[in-house]
């Protein structure tokens, strides 16, 4: 299901009872989720974060969460392929004995120029690498472990960017409808709900979609408490810049 509105969602700014939850938060970076993960933090949630940095920068991202945070756990690099990333999504359970939220953070970029379609369609499935395999790795390991989590897998793109770029974003954004209505009906029945952010098909006009960060937290916050409890199978959209 494919929805543009947030209407009619209680998204409060407090959430008490996210406090102790155990949330994994993947491709955070200066400029992408670390408003998300600032959120979660002042929940005062424990944090597993992993961002593709691994200077200087990574760890004053991590700084910046773990002010808040009832404790944190950083990975950082890049990864080297699906092996990396599915042995970093084990590594990434094992830190605090399972998982309750998993959020995957995604930026479309450009294509390499005169790409042709076959190389489109790799882009985009490197572009949507982390947020597939690491939700296949938590739904697995939220079933085994008896947990009624959730999984959120957001994939932005700026609302300058350029028209190849955007067509990277509409080819992205069928594959994450497509990927989040398989895992949440395969999920349903061991209380797993998968939604998803996804760039918008239209950046005329912007009505009541996502428009900022703050408010994809509001709504990670959500859909990973018990007022989002109803919700799986949902692709929101949004538009940035």
């Amino acid at each position: 299901m494919l929805i543009g509105e947030i209407d009619g969602l209680d998204l409060a700014p407090e959430y008490p009872e996210l406090l102790g939850k155990r949330v994994l938060i993947t491709g955070l970076s200066g400029s992408l989720g670390l408003e998300i993960a600032r959120a979660f933090g002042e929940a005062r949630t424990r944090l597993v974060l992993h961002t593709s940095d691994d200077g200087a920068e990574a760890v004053a991202l991590g700084e910046v969460v773990a002010e808040r945070a009832m404790d944190t756990r950083l990975f950082t690099g890049p990864f080297s392929g699906h092996q990396a990333i599915l042995e970093f999504a084990r590594s990434a359970f094992q830190s605090f004995g399972g998982i309750d939220a998993v959020i995957n953070v995604a930026q479309v970029t450009e294509p390499p120029a005169g790409a042709s379609d076959a190389e489109i369609e790799r882009h985009v499935t490197d572009l949507l690498s982390v947020p597939c395999l690491v939700s296949k790795v938590a739904a697995n390991r939220m079933r085994t472990t008896l947990t009624e989590g959730a999984i959120l897998n957001i994939v932005t793109v700026d609302r300058n960017a350029s028209p190849r770029a955007r067509m990277v974003a509409a080819i992205a954004r069928s594959a994450l409808a497509g990927l989040t209505r398989s895992e949440a009906q395969t999920s349903a029945d061991a209380g797993i709900r998968v939604n998803a952010i996804a760039p918008a098909a239209s950046f005329a006009d912007r009505g009541n979609r996502i428009s900022a960060e703050p408010d994809v937290a509001s709504l990670a916050m959500h859909l990973a408490c018990a007022r989002g409890h109803q919700l799986s199978g949902l692709v929101f959209e949004a538009s940035f810049g």
